[in-house]
């Protein structure tokens, strides 16, 4: 039931994100190709800073608008900011100096710090409808298959978008006119949301864990109150903050790859002189179908482990990933001079990104009594982990790029150890049931399973 409105949904998001992400992992360079240096890192960290607090704040509206047209609302304002890539590919194909009063420092960030400020609010109110319309869509016996549809969808938007840059970058006009397909696919997004059909409303329906529209019209800033403090209640629980390291550590793997792999990529590029500019674009596009390839793979393959094995284990599969991708990432940038290496980079960190959002997406979802709080604050954080990585890599652009790698690493061990106080609900998912309990009636064995107490956490760190 309601898995075509899944499949419309996540076709939406496949072609708005197929753009967004398209022209992100190629901001850092083309500002620099420019001449403009840093801005791309600033705007980027503009983008993820604003969605970060509005993912916090628009929840009410949210509500009381509905799903689909907070969505149908959001996505052409937030299409606004592929507009703004035109200027400076019109400035560079036309030859427009930067000193000029259009292509200057000075119009070119302005430009881009409102669209991409027009980016981040509706942004939030995005990704906040989306997760309203999965629950209005989702039964008790479906809700992983429709959220399954959903994230297929959403992590094949790397590859397909990069697949089309990899074939259009090729010229300056060419360029050009990829900045319009992409402006165009993400306006024509909206047209798509426009007629996305009403979820059929069933017995099993999720209603208490996805709360929707309230059918008393209470006053709008008594909703926000009570939705902000339920959400502030949840940022400042001793039982999120033991997750916090994990999700900065997803927000810096999208700095890293987003931002900082494409210009390290471009940099060695540039030294060899191997290819041009628009042929060092699509060399970063390639590297970043491999990235989604690999993340795609990754979601299923580690979100099949992880319910096999329980969250728990799947927190050290996290660590062990992370740390290989540290490694691998510390080895082709010092020991490396073959740009093809990056193909390894893009895997290893898609397989990165493919094992840290599966676990940490199943323990907000299924470990808190809250439903839309804990995903608030997920995406808060994480945004703000993503902008001052970008800050700090766009401050310090031209320093040793294992810095970078010493930090992450770091922050993973750490990650790790924090969630070793995590309260499972579902400790014993998947461990052996020799292990789990002595009893041989099944029914007591099978009760004994969904209760975490009967176990103490030294039998569970020897068990790890």
């Amino acid at each position: 039931i309601n898995a075509l409105n899944m499949f419309i949904c996540g076709l939406v998001f496949l072609a708005f994100y197929a753009a967004f992400n398209t022209l992100q992992n190629l901001t850092t360079g083309i500002f620099e190709e420019i001449g403009f240096n840093q801005l791309g890192f600033y705007i980027l960290s503009i983008v993820y800073v604003t969605f970060g607090f509005s993912s916090l704040l628009c929840g009410s509206l949210t509500k009381r608008w509905g799903s689909k047209k907070a969505m149908t609302i959001a996505i052409p304002f937030s299409a606004l900011f592929f507009a703004a890539y035109l200027l400076p590919g019109y400035c560079t194909f036309y030859g427009i100096e930067k000193t000029s009063s259009m292509c200057g420092h000075v119009p070119t960030a302005a430009v881009f710090l409102v669209t991409s400020l027009f980016y981040g609010v509706f942004t939030g109110f995005l990704w906040v409808g989306q997760g309203l319309y999965l629950g209005e869509c989702a039964v008790d016996n479906n809700a992983d298959i429709l959220q399954g549809i959903f994230w297929i969808f959403l992590q094949c938007s790397q590859i397909f978008g990069n697949a089309f840059a990899s074939l259009v970058l090729g010229s300056l006009e060419r360029r050009l006119i990829f900045f319009w397909v992409l402006l165009v696919i993400g306006m024509g997004s909206a047209i798509i949301m426009a007629f996305l059909p009403a979820p059929s409303q069933k017995e099993g329906l999720l209603k208490s864990e996805f709360p929707i529209v309230k059918e008393s019209q209470s006053d709008l800033c008594t909703e926000t109150k009570e939705n902000l403090s339920s959400t502030f209640r949840v940022l400042f629980s001793k039982k999120m903050a033991t997750l916090y390291l994990y999700v900065c550590y997803a927000g810096l793997v999208v700095t890293y790859f987003c931002a900082v792999a494409p210009s390290l990529l471009r940099d060695m590029l540039t030294k060899q002189k191997i290819e041009s500019d628009l042929g060092i674009s699509r060399a970063i596009a390639k590297m970043m179908i491999c990235f989604g390839i690999a993340d795609a793979a990754g979601g299923i393959f580690f979100g099949k482990l992880n319910n096999a094995l329980g969250k728990r284990m799947g927190m050290v599969i996290v660590m062990i990933v992370g740390l290989t991708a540290v490694f691998v990432t510390y080895y082709v940038n010092y020991y490396t001079v073959k740009p093809s290496y990056w193909i390894a980079v893009g895997i290893v960190w898609g397989m990165c990104d493919g094992s840290v959002n599966p676990i940490v997406n199943a323990v907000l979802a299924s470990e808190f009594t809250e439903k839309a709080e804990p995903f608030s604050v997920y995406y808060f954080v994480k945004s703000f982990a993503t902008f001052i990585g970008l800050i700090i890599a766009g401050m310090y652009r031209y320093s040793p790029p294992y810095i970078m790698m010493a930090g992450i690493g770091v922050i993973i061990v750490a990650g790790y150890m924090t969630t070793l106080s995590f309260p499972y609900g579902d400790e014993n998912k998947g461990k052996p049931r020799a292990i789990l309990s002595l009893n041989h009636n099944e029914d007591a064995e099978l009760q004994d399973m969904s209760q975490p107490k009967c176990f103490n956490k030294h039998q569970m760190l020897c068990f790890i």
